[in-house]
């Protein structure tokens, strides 16, 4: 089957087909540097898009978490239940800065996502202090532990982008 190539707009009128050496054209050979950019920033959008995925599916599970636990009070019957919260939301905060960096084509920074990680529990726990969850210096300790696992959440966000966002073989 030969491929026909439109020379005035260089589309593919038969998308899949790779062009014979025997057809090699200037048309063809703009069609497959146009289609070659094509491929490739479709395939630049995938891990934005599947981190996107995965971001609102983290959100969503936190969402749900974070009102069970006002409503159940588990937040005061379960020490551990803020720890889990907690790692769920540096998981999101990593995949969060990993998503825009892959909006801005930079490349992922396991550093740059812990960091994001930090700097959003950090704001988590202004938050609490502000609407008088936590007194400080009393509960110093908590934070610190809130930090802390918003730091191990951060890194297995990042571990998690890095899978989400790698090419299939």
């Amino acid at each position: 089957m030969r491929l026909r190539v439109n020379a005035e707009s260089t589309h593919l009128v038969t998308p899949r087909l790779a062009v014979p050496a025997a057809h090699n054209n200037s048309a063809s050979a703009g069609f497959l540097c146009t289609f070659t950019s094509r491929a490739d920033a479709r395939m630049l959008r995938m891990p934005r898009r599947n981190l996107l995925f995965a971001q609102l599916g983290i959100v969503a599970i936190l969402a749900v978490l974070h009102n069970l636990g006002f409503i159940y009070f588990l937040y005061w019957r379960f020490h551990w239940f803020d720890i889990l919260t907690h790692l769920i939301a540096g998981i999101w905060a990593a995949l969060f800065a990993a998503w825009i960096l892959t909006l801005r084509q930079k490349m992922l920074t396991p550093v740059f996502c812990v960091g994001v990680a930090l700097v959003i529990g950090v704001v988590w726990e202004l938050f609490e202090a502000a609407m008088g969850v936590t007194q400080f210096p009393a509960d110093i300790l908590d934070t610190i532990k809130d930090l802390s696992v918003d730091i191990i959440g951060g890194i297995s966000g990042v571990y998690l982008a890095r899978l989400i966002s790698r090419p299939l073989p």
